[in-house]
């Protein structure tokens, strides 16, 4: 059986993006955090759970995570933040799980704005 994907409203999505803007990042952070929990918790359950050490799962996961663009671009704002406070290593972090997460049919916009902002 297919289940549905679930999205979040793009509401929310630029709300997290006018704070980042506004530079309240700590909220922004926060925002970002429960918007991916949101579609980390949906693919938990369309694996079947989570077990670290099972590749399938993990694989399946990533699989579900890349529907959509959606955790692409909260792991690209987060990292962006966090190069802005000059915290490079964990933006390097989560720009890595940018490029883990972008749909493989999807422009590597994000890839290339990550860089250029890492100076990598």
């Amino acid at each position: 059986m297919c289940q549905k994907q679930v999205i979040i409203p793009q509401e929310k999505l630029d709300q997290a993006s006018a704070l980042k803007e506004e530079g309240k990042f700590y909220e922004a952070l926060e925002l970002y955090d429960e918007l991916a929990c949101v579609l980390m918790k949906a693919a938990k359950e369309y694996v079947g759970g989570l077990d670290p050490k099972n590749p399938k799962q993990i694989e399946k996961w990533v699989e579900y995570l890349k529907r959509t663009d959606q955790m692409a671009k909260i792991a690209f704002n987060v990292s962006m933040i966090f190069a802005k406070v000059g915290n490079h290593e964990v933006a390097q972090q989560y720009f890595e799980e940018t490029i883990l997460f972008t749909p493989d049919a999807k422009d590597e916009i994000h890839q290339r704005a990550g860089y250029k902002t890492l100076n990598i």
